[in-house]
């Protein structure tokens, strides 16, 4: 990637770009689902979602999981919530878990798949009370926010708040730089035909009915931005950075 970035940063960023929306192989999850729950299956986009419900009250909160992870790595949540008296729902994005490949292929996925399964999950099970998010899912519950879900609460954990504050240093960890970043930028521009500014967490502030938000995040997290996370807390209106 080095070269790449001296001699034909176009290359390199065709090589990123494969590489950035290549979902990685599935790995043993860390979490595990609590007993019970009423299993369900969606079709998104002629795809079949996986998911399961707990509870079966009108207060709902939605687990949206990140990149490269599934429904289970947020169950340890489900207990509180249940014991709290909400219904809580949680699912596999396609491409994800149990779920089937998506639009994109088998292991290849993006936010706006993402973003458009959950408003699939919200559509078949009812309004959202509450969203817990991670990563990269946080961007997802913000994009179908602006959509029109509107929870009451919000809980992002370590968010994926925009590309460039992780798409620059994931560049330059495979040894790429600056030619190559910009080259990126074209083409997922091009790809979907967006800004990346669409992506922007904290620029959405402006264009939803925010809830409030709670943010937890590690300061010594290597994968995404406390930082980032700091100054989206600053923007988005009644929100909390817990670090």
């Amino acid at each position: 990637m080095g070269v790449l970035e001296r001699a034909a940063p176009g290359l390199g960023a065709r090589w990123v770009e494969r590489i950035w929306f290549t979902v990685p192989a599935r790995r043993p999850s860390t979490g595990q689902f609590p007993l019970g729950g009423t299993p369900f299956e969606l079709s998104v986009s002629g795809a079949t979602v996986r998911g399961r419900r707990w509870g079966h009250g009108e207060n709902i909160v939605y687990l949206v999981h990140g990149w490269g992870s599934s429904a289970a790595q947020l169950g340890a949540f489900i207990e509180t919530l249940l014991d709290a008296g909400f219904s809580v729902v949680a699912y596999d994005a396609l491409s994800h878990g149990s779920s089937d490949p998506g639009p994109s292929g088998p292991r290849r996925s993006n936010a706006l798949e993402h973003r458009d399964v959950l408003a699939a999950v919200v559509a078949a099970h009812g309004p959202a009370y509450g969203v817990v998010a991670h990563s990269l899912g946080s961007m997802v519950a913000a994009l179908a926010m602006r959509d029109g879900i509107v929870p009451k609460r919000a809980v992002f954990v370590a968010p994926m708040i925009d590309v460039t504050s992780y798409g620059q240093p994931f560049i330059r960890m495979l040894g790429g730089g600056q030619r190559i970043w910009t080259r990126f930028v074209d083409r997922v521009e091009h790809k979907f035909g967006l800004d990346l500014s669409f992506f922007d967490l904290a620029a959405m502030a402006d264009e939803l009915a925010t809830p409030p938000l709670l943010i937890a995040h590690d300061r010594d997290d290597q994968e995404t931005s406390w930082d980032a996370s700091r100054a989206l807390a600053s923007s988005w209106p009644d929100a909390r950075l817990l670090t």
